[in-house]
């Protein structure tokens, strides 16, 4: 089964437009907008770019640790583990002089559950989640997942 998403990006950003934030600072020069069905939102460099906006680096890292955060809580619910609490604080690393790329990311999750579940299980489930992450198979990036059950 073959799926199609969506995005539309914009080009020089008219900010006479935006309606979310009030942007004090001048957006930089690559600054765009990006829309998808029912969000939108500004994006600009992550090393050269505006703060107050999002950086393709951390939609990458966002976008692998959500999918992966689904992935786990289907399988999860799945097993009957009762899951009852997730948290990934997650972290991406770039290597390259020149040409920049994502060369490791750690997902650090921190997890609770309703029922007694060793923690080899767990790490059985990531290892799965994974496996299944639609955005962990289209990466080249070491991906570490570290787990502590609290």
């Amino acid at each position: 089964m073959e799926s199609n998403f969506k995005v539309k990006l914009v080009w020089p950003v008219d900010k006479n437009n935006l309606k979310h934030k009030d942007y004090s600072n001048e957006l930089a020069d690559n600054t765009n907008l990006v829309e998808t069905n029912e969000h939108t939102f500004l994006v600009s460099s992550g090393l050269v770019g505006n703060s107050e906006t999002l950086n393709p680096e951390v939609l990458l890292l966002s976008a692998l640790s959500s999918c992966h955060f689904m992935t786990f809580y289907s399988i999860a619910n799945k097993a009957r583990l009762g899951l009852r609490y997730y948290e990934d604080n997650s972290e991406l690393f770039l290597e390259g002089d020149k040409i920049k790329f994502a060369s490791k990311i750690n997902l650090n999750v921190k997890m609770k559950f309703n029922t007694d579940v060793t923690k080899e299980k767990v790490l059985e489930i990531h290892e799965k989640a994974h496996k299944y992450c639609i955005v962990a198979n289209s990466i080249k990036a070491q991906v570490n997942v570290n787990v502590e059950i609290l």
